[in-house]
């Protein structure tokens, strides 16, 4: 799934518009990015545990 295809998904899901998804969609990738580089942890219930390694 490319992420035009998850931005649409979002937006087909919430109501939002494509333009607040992709917003809301880069913003939850951006707190991954960081809390990454800062070499946290990042666990979200239900869907996986990401660390750098």
């Amino acid at each position: 799934m490319k992420k035009s295809e998850m931005i649409e998904a979002i937006a087909t899901a919430t109501g939002l518009t494509k333009a607040d998804s992709e917003k809301a969609f880069n913003a939850t990738f951006d707190l991954f990015k960081k809390e990454l580089a800062d070499g946290n942890k990042l666990s979200v219930a239900g869907f996986g545990t990401f660390k750098i390694s």
